[in-house]
């Protein structure tokens, strides 16, 4: 693939054109990823469901979290440009992630605490307030924490955006720094006991690449030449995956440096797909995208209850009852949010 088969008229606004539509895709994406990371843990790896799942994790896995992140870093550029109040700014993201957080945290961690484990108060607590996902790693809700993360550090990535001193250079030093720290936090934990590794280190850089987009979309930019060579930057590193020369290096940087990568290029492409997909699906996938994230929310939330109780969601009907339920929960959420906010 060249950069010739990239539309030459394509416009960076092809990212907020059909932004719920692209958190659709993201969010089921996400769920199918979950049903086959449950198989690939399971008993049942091996088969055609097995074989989908390799496939599946090879070439989108959990791609879909880069699409949320990526996402984000544009959308809070609008949201910032639009109003600069940084009071504003925080009120507007408490409202977006607080209350469902709160609908969905606290009865899933009361029933898994305080009935079935029986751990107590204070460990409901060290739940709740993302405590044990620093010491013990628990990470049943690890977004709603790196959003977190991500909000509060957006106000100084917005001003750096910015700078009029060499805008590009600080976008890239910022870059280079949030890479260099995702191979350091990969390959030095053997000298530091680092538990909360988890938390993808690689998703903030992806973040940033959102957030220096999010100005290209905000501004009607054309997409020119060394924008595509970006965007198509992921392909070679996924083709790279597969050739023996050069397939050490790639597996040193690690998985998800390749999947931040080669997610940009998909983004690309479903943004693109959007102009001749059927508006009928359009409008179902936005449907899914604006319930995105409390749907995110319900979803983890009852796939690991049904595990800890013993419904297995690795077994293909429980796990479209694990959605079924999911949707059934996102909807009412998302009615009584509109009423009380």
């Amino acid at each position: 693939m060249n950069i010739s088969v990239m539309n030459s008229k394509d416009n960076w606004n092809i990212f907020s054109k059909n932004r719920n539509a692209i958190y659709g895709v993201a969010i089921i994406s996400i769920m199918i990823f979950h049903f086959f990371e449950d198989i690939a843990n399971s008993n049942l790896s091996g088969g055609g469901l097995g074989f989908l799942g390799k496939l599946y994790n090879t070439f989108i896995g959990s791609v879909g979290v880069e699409f949320f992140v990526f996402l984000s870093g544009v959308g809070l550029y609008f949201s910032m440009s639009k109003d600069s109040n940084i009071l504003h700014f925080f009120q507007k993201r408490i409202k977006r992630i607080l209350p469902a957080y709160l609908m969905v945290a606290i009865p899933y961690w009361i029933v898994i605490d305080l009935i079935i484990m029986q751990k107590g108060v204070k460990m409901f607590a060290f739940d709740f307030g993302f405590v044990t996902f620093f010491t013990q790693g628990t990470r049943t809700f690890w977004y709603v924490l790196f959003i977190v993360f991500a909000y509060l550090i957006y106000p100084f990535v917005y001003k750096i955006l910015h700078v009029k001193v060499v805008r590009l250079e600080a976008t890239v030093n910022s870059s280079y720094y949030s890479f260099s720290y995702s191979i350091f936090t990969e390959n030095c934990s053997s000298c530091i006991e680092f538990k909360y590794r988890n938390f993808y280190w690689e998703d903030f850089l992806f973040f940033s690449i959102g957030c220096w987009c999010g100005k290209k979309v905000y501004q009607n930019a054309c997409i020119n030449n060394i924008d595509k060579m970006g965007i198509l930057f992921g392909v070679m590193i996924m083709l790279c995956g597969f050739l023996p020369v050069t397939k050490i290096v790639v597996s040193k940087l690690g998985f998800r440096i390749l999947m931040c990568f080669w997610g940009i290029f998909l983004l690309y492409c479903i943004a693109v797909s959007m102009r001749k997909m059927p508006k009928r699906i359009v409008k179902i996938l936005e449907q899914f995208g604006k319930m995105s994230y409390e749907l995110y929310l319900t979803h983890v939330a009852i796939r690991a209850l049904m595990n800890v109780i013993g419904i297995k969601t690795f077994y293909f009907q429980n796990y479209v009852f694990c959605i079924l339920i999911s949707l059934f929960l996102t909807y009412t959420i998302v009615k009584l949010q509109k009423k009380l906010i």
